[in-house]
């Protein structure tokens, strides 16, 4: 895989990292994307104008990813704290 394609942004790195430690144990791949299948759907389940509600493929998401604006993104993480969350 390429890794020097846009979708690769370091800028995005702790969002993969939410997802891969969310997937532990369930996924093959050490990289977010090492873990998508060439022939994955992504559905997207809300509307907003211009965005598309399907992307077929890892290349066509990759390509999509890679073409959002990296400042446009504000990634904020929650560590959950409910002790009785967490056991589920």
């Amino acid at each position: 895989m390429n890794r020097s394609h846009p979708a690769f942004n370091i800028n995005v790195e702790p969002f993969y990292t939410v997802i891969m430690d969310g997937l532990k144990g369930e996924v093959d791949g050490e990289h977010f994307w090492d873990a998508v299948a060439e022939n994955a759907i992504f559905e997207f389940l809300y509307n907003f104008p211009g965005f598309t509600n399907k992307i077929e493929g890892r290349k066509a998401y990759m390509d999509w990813f890679g073409g959002i604006p990296m400042s446009s993104i504000r990634l904020i993480i929650y560590e959950c704290t409910n002790q009785r969350s967490q056991k589920m």
